[in-house]
């Protein structure tokens, strides 16, 4: 996300939680869960937007509103042309999701949930297969 350091290789978490909050300020909320046994993932709630942190690294960055954009300008509201002439074709179509793989790791991933041929959601970060 334009503005928020890329996150590959990943960075130690309390560093780059260091340097969210120094770009994004405080966050709104903060929750806790359990991912995995014996992992907790800490998400920092914002008015639109959600930063989702491992216990090791940042797991991703999800845009909700047209308030914030990627690195190459897109957010959420805009067309699926729009999404194409910024991204291209996708690696892949999950339902109303198009993934587009980092070439990097294919597990780093940007996935743009297309409804009604409007972004509806942004998600930049990783997967697990």
């Amino acid at each position: 996300m334009a503005g928020i350091a890329d996150n590959y290789p990943d960075l130690d978490v309390a560093l780059d939680m260091a340097s969210v909050r120094q770009t994004l300020g405080r966050p709104d909320t903060i929750t806790r869960s359990e991912f995995q046994p014996g992992d907790m993932t800490t998400v920092w709630h914002y008015d639109g937007l959600f930063v989702a942190f491992g216990s090791i690294s940042r797991i991703g960055i999800t845009l909700t509103s047209p308030r914030y954009a990627t690195r190459r300008g897109l957010r959420v509201g805009d067309t699926e042309q729009r999404v194409l002439a910024l991204y291209g074709s996708p690696s892949r179509r999950e339902d109303a999701d198009w993934i587009y793989e980092d070439p990097r790791e294919r597990l780093n991933v940007i996935t743009v949930t297309v409804q009604d041929h409007r972004v509806e959601r942004v998600y930049i970060g990783s997967v697990w297969d």
